[in-house]
């Protein structure tokens, strides 16, 4: 189902630590992030790391209990912007008039550890 309010993260939820993705079930998207993230896979010797311009203030994550993978994708507005009264401007949907156009860039860089 589309997310219908918006809410603060919980402060145990803080991923700034890092986390396992085994850990975690997750289908979120994480308002005003700093557009910088990075995923390690210690095993393989590997990290990536992601970086968004402003226009992607918003970072979708999810990540299945069970699975093993983890998805993020920076995006404009947080999910159903739409029908959430009340959403500060940079989680709201950017309304634009006729010829104009939002853009952004988003870098993603395979790292060896």
């Amino acid at each position: 189902p589309l997310p219908s309010t918006f809410e603060a993260l919980d402060p145990a939820e803080n991923f700034f630590e890092g986390r396992a993705v085994s850990s975690l079930d997750l289908d979120n998207c994480f308002a005003g992030w700093d557009g910088s993230i990075r995923l390690v896979h210690p095993a393989q010797g590997l990290a990536i790391s992601m970086t968004a311009s402003q226009a992607f203030s918003n970072l979708v994550v999810y990540c299945p209990p069970g699975e093993g993978l983890l998805c993020a994708e920076p995006v404009s507005h947080v999910n159903n912007a739409a029908r959430i009264p009340g959403l500060p401007a940079d989680q709201a949907l950017d309304l634009l008039d006729r010829g104009e156009c939002l853009s952004g860039c988003i870098m993603i860089e395979v790292l060896e550890l």
